[in-house]
């Protein structure tokens, strides 16, 4: 199936996975910046060791089955 250019889409899954495809993130006030990957992984990483299960969301803001994991921002 295919999408019309502008539809956005959301994906959810495992953080080390969605965060190597992300580009960016949003942050607390809503306003995109630049990832710091390896600052989120820590974060992960910490919650992970104390056994509590992390799932990633990211949007995509031109999502089509041709391009659905490139240039994904961090919602959280």
């Amino acid at each position: 199936m295919r999408r019309k250019p502008g539809k956005k889409g959301l994906i959810k899954g495992a953080p080390e996975l969605i965060i190597n495809n992300c580009n960016k993130y949003y942050d607390e006030f809503g306003n995109k910046k630049i990832l710091n990957k390896e600052l989120f992984i820590k974060k992960i990483e910490k919650y992970t060791n104390l056994g509590i299960r992390v799932l990633a969301l990211a949007i995509n803001d031109n999502y089509n089955m041709d391009n659905i994991f490139n240039n994904l921002t961090l919602v959280g």
